[in-house]
């Protein structure tokens, strides 16, 4: 079921966590890292070596945050992978490639913002929460703990939000050596325990 992973500035993530995260959850990555004072988002990478190929051009010396996808609801194609952007409409949400001024992963499943095509559908729960939910708060989501742990509580899930002033978690990581997992996906076993883990 997904699994995010968030590096503060300088510290860099395992290779090999990397590539269990990406084994047990290929069906696309994104990451987001803060460049000249905005967010850049990076996604789509549909091939491990594709994703490893952007990560040599990703400063280390910034915070960043990466996103590796299972699908369980919308296409298995780039636009859908994560982070998105906050953005209210679902075409912002599709490039592979753009700035902003925030960004956000999820792991976990919406149920009550799953689209009804599943993965056929041209969106995922995680979009429609970001534009439908996340995008109003987005002004006071970074600073709010009672706003950061109604979303936690609301939806049951983990995400990471990113703006140039750095990157929060919601919900429980697992911080191992200085970067944070939102479950445990990442370990050698390529495995994901639970939801919850």
């Amino acid at each position: 079921m997904c699994v995010i992973i968030v590096a503060k500035s300088g510290i860099k993530v395992p290779m090999e966590n990397l590539k269990a995260a990406w084994h047990s959850n290929s069906d696309g990555a994104g990451m987001s890292y803060i460049e000249n004072g905005v967010v850049r988002i990076r996604k789509g990478f549909m091939k491990f070596e594709d994703f490893v190929d952007a990560l040599r051009e990703t400063p280390v010396d910034t915070d960043r945050m990466f996103h590796f996808r299972i699908a369980t609801a919308g296409k298995v194609i780039p636009g859908i992978c994560h982070p998105y952007p906050v953005e209210q409409n679902f075409k912002a949400m599709y490039a592979t490639d753009m700035l902003t001024n925030m960004a956000c992963a999820h792991n976990g499943v919406i149920t009550w913002c799953n689209p009804p095509q599943a993965t056929q559908a041209t969106f995922s729960d995680s979009m429609s929460f970001i534009s439908g939910y996340l995008y109003p708060l987005r002004h006071e989501i970074m600073t709010n703990t009672a706003l950061q742990e109604m979303v936690k509580r609301s939806t049951s899930s983990k995400f990471a939000v990113m703006t140039a002033q750095g990157v929060i978690t919601i919900g429980d990581f697992i911080e191992l050596g200085g970067v944070y997992y939102s479950n445990s996906s990442w370990r050698g076993g390529y495995y994901c325990v639970s939801d919850a883990d």
